[in-house]
């Protein structure tokens, strides 16, 4: 089986954090996001990764360039889920799985897969409670009814990850920029079905300061519990960094070649690389020489 990352956004919601780190590199407790993603997926059996860039993509080719068996695809300009995906259409042959490089989760990669194939539908969506974005709603068939336009509370949250058919393909458009929602409405007007399933899995959609933040406090500290960082100390800071300050509190992350002086105080904040501070009280921060957001 293969499966799709997709890659290529530009983060606008993280300006202007993005505006010197792409989405797909964004260190979580100093591990890129697009390499746990990477780990999770060869974790679950899958072998061959096709990848779709566009914004900082040389940047995050290079960094791709340790890993084998992917395929990369750079997109001119950005062509939305639907039209990103259309460019992989002759690197999957069977089944496949569709997953958003932006989210950390826990969610069981191999039980969807496995559901998949025991429903015999063109999609099965990966789905979580989340308040505020749950649109998606469900019969008690575990059989997706209807994309709603508005948060409802009987209703779930797309996770981005899906398992496909390659039928899904026929329900392209010949539009070059589209939503894979789009197409999942066309699978449903067409009376075939897309299968849920509703995980209760740890899940982050890395969309916002604050859950950036969230997720390095809730690894840290133990609120939750996530296989690829069980090891994840409270205090993590990169080999290459000098940190003088005794007056780190919370959790605390500090990226490579940084610098933190003695007169500096840390508390729950996220320090990207390269950043070097001497004096200074940070709490609740994502400090970096460019930017400091208090989340």
């Amino acid at each position: 089986m293969n499966a799709i990352l997709l890659a290529a956004g530009r983060g606008q919601r993280l300006q202007p954090i993005t505006d010197y780190v792409p989405k797909p590199l964004l260190p979580i407790v100093n591990r890129p996001i697009i390499d746990i993603a990477i780990a999770r997926l060869r974790d679950a059996g899958i072998r061959d990764l096709g990848i779709n860039l566009w914004y900082k993509a040389d940047e995050i080719a290079m960094f791709l360039k340790k890993y084998t068996n992917i395929t990369l695809t750079i997109e001119d300009e950005l062509l939305g889920t639907g039209g990103a995906l259309r460019n992989f259409k002759n690197f999957v042959t069977d089944d496949f799985v569709m997953h958003n490089t932006d989210i950390v989760t826990a969610i069981d990669i191999q039980g969807a897969v496995g559901m998949h194939r025991l429903s015999n539908a063109v999609a099965t969506l990966v789905l979580t409670q989340n308040t505020g974005t749950n649109v998606v709603k469900v019969n008690s068939e575990q059989r997706v009814t209807e994309f709603c336009d508005h948060p409802r509370d009987e209703c779930f949250t797309f996770t981005g990850i899906a398992v496909l058919s390659p039928v899904i393909f026929s329900y392209f458009p010949e539009e070059k920029v589209f939503s894979m929602i789009d197409v999942y409405k066309k699978v449903l007007s067409d009376r075939q079905s897309i299968f849920a399933v509703v995980s209760d899995a740890a899940w982050y959609d890395i969309g916002s300061f604050r859950q950036y933040w969230q997720v390095h406090h809730d690894l840290q500290t133990k609120a939750v519990n996530l296989p690829q960082f069980s090891d994840a100390p409270q205090h993590c800071i990169d080999r290459t960094s000098t940190v003088r300050s005794k007056r780190l509190t919370g959790f605390v992350t500090v990226g490579s070649r940084c610098h933190i002086g003695e007169h500096v105080r840390l508390q729950d904040t996220v320090v990207f690389s390269g950043t070097r501070v001497e004096t200074g009280d940070y709490t609740r921060a994502l400090l970096s020489n460019h930017f400091c957001i208090s989340v």
